[in-house]
């Protein structure tokens, strides 16, 4: 796990968490550039959209994901996604 990668809020939900597999989070992954064919495969597999030119992903995730996605050199940061509220 590549600490510097993960935002506090998103490590501070991870050192909550007892099943790496059950828990998911919803998550913002950055990544250094646009995905080439062989990361978009892998972030497909995680089940993260893949269709943008962008470099800013957001997707569901179980905390064994988050772990493999800070180890790849391609990932700039990972943060917990904020909940935005409808103004009324």
């Amino acid at each position: 796990m590549t600490w510097q990668k993960v935002d506090a809020a998103l490590a501070s939900a991870l050192g909550e968490i007892r099943d790496m597999d059950v828990s998911q989070f919803d998550v913002t992954i950055q990544t250094s550039r646009t995905p080439g064919p062989s990361e978009k495969e892998y972030l497909g597999t995680l089940g993260v959209p893949t269709n943008s030119l962008g470099t800013i992903f957001t997707a569901k995730v179980s905390a064994n994901d988050i772990h493999a996605l800070s180890d790849k050199p391609w990932v700039r940061a990972l943060r917990l996604a904020r909940k935005f509220e409808v103004a009324v």
